[in-house]
């Protein structure tokens, strides 16, 4: 649940910035380490927000300069997050020791369980996703018609900014889940079907 909100969160903070690279695109920081820390969701707002930072660019809100700057400064700022938020990750025998946690969690995701798999639970691809969606969340055709909403939504209508947002994120943690997670839980599939609904 937590992770959820951390994602609505910074697409609320990123939203209400509206390329003022101001107070706002800061919290948004916050709140993208904070889901980065917990899970390593954050990560997936790499696509979010260098089109952001891009469209600031290309609407002159910002010089090149200033963009590279930016981007600087929501690093920084995810960095400090993550230092505060997270302070025993700074000795380093505890960094190695989550990070190898962490990359054994990664071998079960990416792989599934060294168990036989005759009905193709381990399988990755959009084909076998499709059916833990229908289990979990939505038939396939809602899927395809919310991500077809998404689309229009980028294009056109009052709320085209945040639908862009949404959009690089469903794309990011959509092409990871899809394409490279073995593992079919719900809480994995949460972050990214709750925003596309």
């Amino acid at each position: 649940g937590i992770i959820l909100l951390l994602i609505i969160l910074t697409f609320h903070f990123l939203e209400r910035d509206q390329l003022r690279f101001q107070g706002n695109f800061y919290l948004a920081a916050v709140t993208c380490a904070l889901s980065l820390a917990i899970k390593l969701w954050g990560a997936f707002f790499v696509l979010a927000i260098a089109g952001y930072l891009l469209a600031g660019w290309l609407q002159k809100t910002l010089t090149f300069r200033k963009m590279i700057l930016a981007g600087l400064g929501f690093l920084l700022a995810m960095i400090g997050t993550i230092a505060i938020s997270s302070p025993t990750y700074l000795v380093p025998a505890v960094t190695r020791s989550a990070l190898g946690t962490w990359w054994s969690q990664q071998d079960a995701l990416l792989q599934g369980y060294d168990i036989p798999d005759p009905a193709g639970v381990y399988q990755t691809g959009l084909v076998n996703w499709l059916r833990y969606f229908a289990i979990y969340f939505m038939k396939s055709h809602v899927f395809f018609l919310s991500a077809a909403s998404l689309l229009a939504g980028s294009s056109w209508g009052t709320r085209k900014f945040l639908s862009r947002i949404i959009l690089a994120w469903c794309a990011a943690s959509g092409f990871f889940l899809i394409n490279f997670a073995a593992m079919k839980s719900v809480h994995y599939m949460l972050p990214l079907m709750i925003p596309l609904y």
